[in-house]
């Protein structure tokens, strides 16, 4: 009975202990399932994890990829951008060049205005001195004799005295208060020098040695009597005789200052 009952307890605890070992079991392999129920979970974790770490290498793969031709663009843009900048400076050059140049042609110009118009003034003081000289001249020349006659040539008085004088046609001024009258022929003018006064141009040149004030000796035909007249030449500042010669086709002689003037000039 003693060992019946030890029996009894030892198959007690024999039952016991395998009640005890089964549980232990049941957890072990709970535990395990459970354990390689995580491993497979953090397995399949990792494998996501890494599809996402290989997307996303990809996805920076392109970037590096775009990156690096934005790069090549930019370093081309810039190569482009130094040469049109090396092309600009070299223009830029040329241009100062060119301008240098002008401003050196511009200089020369400059120069040789500069003694053009040195030139020009002395050329103005020596015009303006000859003119001032000539302005002198002009002071004591510049007035005409005023005799007072107004002449046609002898082809208008009968043939006989054709070439033989030249007709007053209206006496006025200094020559009617000497007593000349129209219709009187002047044969004869005497100032430093006698003359025989045969047509206007004879007549002419007589007149253009007369200056006014001068004292002029006339030898006239009037009613087949012969006449001596002295005519008192006044000033005038227009030439008197000047409307008469173009009539009678007689070139004028200019006074002497316009001759000076001209010659000066």
């Amino acid at each position: 009975e003693h060992y019946a009952a030890r029996e009894s307890e030892l198959v007690a605890q024999v039952e016991m202990l395998s009640s005890r070992v089964s549980d232990t079991t049941r957890r072990d392999v709970e535990r395990d399932k459970a354990r390689e129920n995580r491993h497979k979970d953090n397995e399949a974790r990792l494998q996501h994890r890494v599809m996402d770490l290989e997307r996303k290498l990809h996805e920076s793969n392109q970037e590096v990829e775009e990156c690096d031709r934005n790069f090549h663009d930019i370093e081309q843009r810039l190569r482009d951008t130094l040469a049109l900048m090396n092309d600009k400076d070299a223009r830029h050059a040329h241009q100062l060049k060119e301008s240098d140049r002008r401003n050196e042609t511009i200089k020369a110009q400059h120069h040789q205005l500069t003694k053009r118009c040195k030139e020009l003034d002395t050329q103005c003081t020596v015009l303006k001195e000859r003119i001032r000289i000539l302005e002198n001249d002009f002071e004591s020349e510049k007035m005409f004799p005023l005799l007072g006659v107004e002449m046609s040539e002898g082809s208008t008085l009968a043939p006989e005295y054709a070439n033989q004088g030249v007709k007053v046609m209206s006496s006025k001024g200094p020559a009617a208060r000497a007593g000349v009258q129209p219709h009187d022929l002047i044969q004869h003018m005497e100032l430093k020098h006698s003359a025989v006064v045969r047509d206007l141009y004879d007549f002419k040149q007589c007149v253009d040695k007369v200056r006014p004030a001068d004292l002029l000796t006339v030898t006239l035909l009037r009613n087949n009597v012969s006449h001596v007249k002295t005519i008192e030449a006044e000033a005038s500042w227009t030439n008197p005789y000047r409307r008469t010669c173009v009539k009678a086709n007689v070139n004028v002689v200019a006074p002497t200052w316009v001759n000076r003037l001209a010659s000066g000039l």
